[in-house]
Formats: C-alpha cells, sequence, structure tokens
C-alpha cells in the first residue's frame, strides 16, 4: 500500500501521498474477465465503480497500482494500451508469473537500455512490460530539480 500522511489541516480521513505517483489507466474489454487475470498475476481488487455509464476498477499489488475502465468495443488486435511496470525483483516474479501458469509475450532478458524485462499482453491487448534496472547499468537517480529536455537544451 503507497505510504501516506495526514497534514495537520486535514481532516482524519483526507489523506495524501508522500511521493508523486502516475497510475495507468487501460481499457478492459470485459471488466469480470480482466479482473480475473490480474489476480492471476497477484493483484488484489481495491475498489470497482460503476459511475458515470461505466465500469471502473482500480487492482493493487504492493505498491503497484493499475486502473482500468470499461471499453467493451476494444480490439484486443488493434489496442495500444500498455504500461511499464518497475519491479523490485523481476527473477522472483516472472517465476511466480510462469508458475501461474501465465503466457509471456518475451522472455526475461537483459536489455541494451540497463533494464531485465519480459513482457506479457492482457485479455483486451494492453502490453505490460515488466522490469528492474540491472545495478551496473542503471546509474544514479535522476535529481528532483530536473527537468526533461535539461541535459539536450545545456541547462
Amino acid at each position: 500500500m503507497t505510504e501516506q500522511a495526514t497534514t495537520s489541516s486535514a481532516s482524519p480521513s483526507t489523506v495524501r501521498p508522500v511521493r508523486d505517483m502516475a497510475i495507468p489507466t487501460l481499457p478492459a474489454r470485459d471488466m469480470d474477465e480482466t479482473l480475473a487475470y490480474y489476480d492471476r498475476l497477484g493483484f488484489r481488487l481495491r475498489n470497482r465503480f460503476n459511475e458515470f455509464g461505466g465500469d471502473y476498477a482500480i487492482v493493487v499489488r504492493g505498491d503497484l497500482e493499475l486502473h482500468f475502465f470499461g471499453h467493451a468495443g476494444i480490439d484486443p488486435r488493434e489496442s495500444y494500451g500498455g504500461c511499464y511496470l518497475r519491479v523490485m525483483d523481476v527473477d522472483a516474479l516472472f517465476a511466480e508469473l510462469q508458475g501461474n501458469g501465465v503466457e509471456c509475450l518475451s522472455t526475461l532478458e537483459d536489455k541494451p537500455w540497463g533494464l531485465r524485462e519480459f513482457a506479457i499482453v492482457d485479455p483486451s491487448g494492453n502490453l505490460l512490460r515488466i522490469g528492474q534496472p540491472l545495478d551496473a547499468l542503471a546509474g544514479p537517480e535522476p535529481r528532483a530539480d530536473s527537468r526533461i529536455g535539461n541535459e539536450r537544451a545545456g541547462v
């Protein structure tokens, strides 16, 4: 579960994440099928809504969180949905998913861009690349004050 903190001016039920994060929102052709698939991946349902005229679900696995919106008309062969999941132990996760019979699109391997990763495709056609940095190639974390393009602009 994401670390959360309350502020003195916030009510006890108001929480804010300790750090910024991005959460992918992916299409789901059939929400029940999608939730069953992600259950096999070790995700658990946090919440499901049927407001605003559509189905919406949130699943979590440790600090990973994915959101899904109902899209019955999506053709999995033409889906452009996808995301990258950075994990702490990609080897263990790959072995776990193989043990659960999850079909992988690619095998686990070291990539020239400094990540050890593999890929899967869910029933709605969403591509999930799952990996972790290779220690020798990962380099330092970006500075908190850095901006995209600063290195190219000489800033």
